[in-house]
């Protein structure tokens, strides 16, 4: 895991796509929430969506045999505002898969806990998915 933390209002982490990594994330993405001044309620939208989006990386960014190699990039940043969180691979990208292991409820649910949802493609393919919290 790399970890950087640029100033107190953002957060840089790289990691493997790995299982391990969603709890990471998830615990990472939560405390910088907490420490720049989200409420519980909000706290709680940003664990949710971060393991959804994370899981989703895990399960669908890569050929199983490939992913311990890849790495993904979860970013946070805040402000008086809001505290947004990007989480990006350089995967496969969003495609429909008839062979997909999740149920399909991932981005359903990380629509409905977030305040703004945008997914893109990366550059070099990947998915990208920014996430803002309203305060």
């Amino acid at each position: 895991m790399h970890a950087e933390a640029l100033h107190h209002d953002r957060l840089a982490l790289r990691l493997p796509v790995l299982a391990t990594s969603v709890g990471i994330g998830r615990r990472a993405a939560a405390q910088f929430a907490e420490e720049t001044g989200c409420d519980d309620a909000t706290l709680w939208r940003v664990r949710l969506s971060v393991s959804e989006a994370l899981s989703n990386v895990v399960l669908h960014a890569h050929a199983p045999e490939d992913a311990a190699q890849q790495h993904l990039v979860l970013l946070a940043e805040s402000d008086e505002t809001s505290c947004r969180i990007t989480i990006s691979d350089d995967g496969d990208g969003l495609r429909a898969r008839a062979d997909s292991p999740g149920m399909g409820l991932g981005l359903a649910l990380i629509a409905n806990s977030c305040d703004e949802l945008a997914l893109d493609t990366g550059r070099n393919g990947g998915t990208i998915v920014r996430m803002a919290f309203l305060r």
